[in-house]
């Protein structure tokens, strides 16, 4: 309780360094990992090197097929900037690493391209 007392609710809205934190520092040859990613928004502007750079992490940790990535997103329509671009980002993270993304919605999502997939409707 102490320490929820000093805690700064600031954050930079962008999974990527837990998922980085996590993989390099958890993830390990031959081991069975599941990671889950619960969030509302991403404000980076950058997929692809991110996505390249979970996929150096397992090649260089030579764990095929022992990674699942799950992810959970939630609309929030006060503090959320960019939700389509976190349902983007996740689509392809969990896509990519056999695990499931379930989103809690937008009532009005917008387009995003990401260079690895196709143009895609955030809703979709």
């Amino acid at each position: 309780m102490r320490d929820f007392k000093k805690w700064k609710s600031y954050s930079n809205s962008s999974p990527a360094e837990g998922v980085r934190v996590a993989m390099d520092k958890l993830y390990k040859r031959g081991q069975k990992m599941a990671l889950f990613v619960i969030g509302d928004d991403y404000t980076g502007v950058e997929f692809d090197s991110f996505l390249e750079e979970i996929e150096d992490i397992k090649a260089r940790a030579g764990g095929a097929g022992q990674l699942r990535i799950h992810s959970m997103g939630f609309y929030n329509e006060m503090y959320t900037q960019y939700p389509e671009r976190f349902v983007l980002l996740m689509q392809m993270l969990t896509f990519n690493h056999g695990g499931a993304f379930i989103y809690f919605g937008n009532p009005q999502p917008s387009t995003v391209v990401i260079a690895r997939g196709q143009q895609r409707r955030s809703k979709d």
